[in-house]
């Protein structure tokens, strides 16, 4: 049986739309990263990327300032994150990524008066902005 031309042509007009709404929500998709601990203790960090939210928390009543390290190559930022409120605070740091770019992270902690960070013990963690 063949197709009329009309046919033929309403069936490949929506072939590509169902191509190009597919291809939009799948380049508009990002990824949550997991939370990731200083191993050392002092720091939680995470990312959301809804919003593109990088989140840190104080863990320790140890004097220190935990220190969220973010770095995200694509838009070449290389920031520090830092929350000085105590044990038991977090600080919600939002920024505006490129779509679809890696966001990498890990828990610090640091000084916050001298602005020295260490114990950056834990694993480069990320998700998709």
């Amino acid at each position: 049986m063949s197709l009329s031309r009309s046919k033929r042509f309403a069936l490949a007009l929506a072939g590509a739309a169902v191509l190009t709404l597919g291809s939009a929500g799948i380049s508009a998709a990002g990824t949550d990263g997991g939370a990731v601990y200083n191993p050392t203790g002092g720091s939680l960090e995470w990312f959301k990327h809804d919003g593109d939210h990088v989140w840190v928390k104080d863990t320790s009543a140890d004097g220190h300032s935990a220190v969220g390290r973010s770095y995200v190559p694509y838009d070449g930022v290389n920031t520090l994150n830092w929350v000085t409120s105590g044990n038991g605070d977090y600080a919600d740091f939002n920024y505006d990524f490129t779509e679809g770019a890696y966001v990498y992270y890990k828990a610090c902690v640091g000084e916050s008066g001298t602005g020295d960070y260490f114990s950056c013990n834990s694993s480069w963690y990320y998700g998709i902005a």
